[in-house]
Formats: C-alpha cells, sequence, structure tokens
C-alpha cells in the first residue's frame, strides 16, 4: 500500500501551515541559529527546499494537551486566595474607606499570604498562646 503525503502550496507538510511575514504574505525562514517561535517546527519546504518555519504537527499537538491534561489532574487542587489570575488582594484607603482591591502584587511592606497582602513586622515578637 502507498501512502501519499499531501502538501500545502505555502510549502510546509499536510496538516501543517507556515508562519508568514504580516506584510508580505511570504514564509518565515529559519536556521539552527534563529528558531521559531513555539508552536512552530523549523521544516525544509516542499517548494523551495529552503528551510522555514511551520506549524507544529497536529499529532503532536494533541499529544502535549493531553500530557497538559493528565499533570494538571495529578497535581493537588490548590485554592486560590480572593482574587482571580494570580492577583493578591490589598488593602487601600479610598476617600475614608478601606477598600480590598485586586493587584498584581502587594505593596513593599507587606507579603502575600493566601493571596491576600499582610504587613510584616520583623521586629515584632511572635505570639505564643498561653495555656
Amino acid at each position: 500500500m502507498i501512502l501519499t503525503e499531501f502538501v500545502s502550496a505555502d510549502g510546509c507538510p499536510a496538516s501543517t501551515t507556515a508562519l508568514l511575514f504580516p506584510a508580505t504574505g511570504t514564509p518565515v525562514q529559519c536556521s539552527a541559529s534563529n528558531a521559531c517561535p513555539n508552536g512552530y517546527d523549523c521544516v525544509k519546504s516542499t517548494t523551495n527546499k529552503r528551510m522555514q518555519c511551520c506549524s507544529a504537527a497536529k499529532e503532536e499537538e494533541e499529544n502535549e494537551e493531553e500530557e497538559k491534561e493528565e499533570v494538571e489532574e495529578e497535581k493537588p487542587k490548590r485554592r486560590e486566595g480572593p482574587c482571580p489570575g494570580g492577583k493578591v488582594q490589598v488593602l487601600r484607603i479610598i476617600g475614608e474607606k478601606i477598600v480590598k482591591k485586586c493587584e498584581d502584587k502587594c505593596p513593599p511592606h507587606q507579603i502575600a499570604v493566601r493571596g491576600v497582602c499582610r504587613d510584616i513586622h520583623r521586629d515584632a515578637p511572635v505570639p505564643v498562646p498561653m495555656d
């Protein structure tokens, strides 16, 4: 049985597409010293035999997605803080009110504890419970 591999007009193997320069519409060329961006492989063009960036084969992408899903399933579910997207909760004084805001990082005098910014007291003694 003979299998025929179809190629596209942009010079990439079947089921892949060329990374094109937006201004010219020509394929981005690559080499050992000029690698392709993530998601693209440096392959020999089927039209001009030069090396160019083509999208990673779909089979590889599907395998990577499956592996990523498996790894995520294995990770224990980590409880996020009150803010989405890795942001932290900061208390800000606006007018005469204290307002909880989600920001990218804590102020310099604070650290994040479970997603909420808390003051750092280096000289303060650690309280010890008395029985």
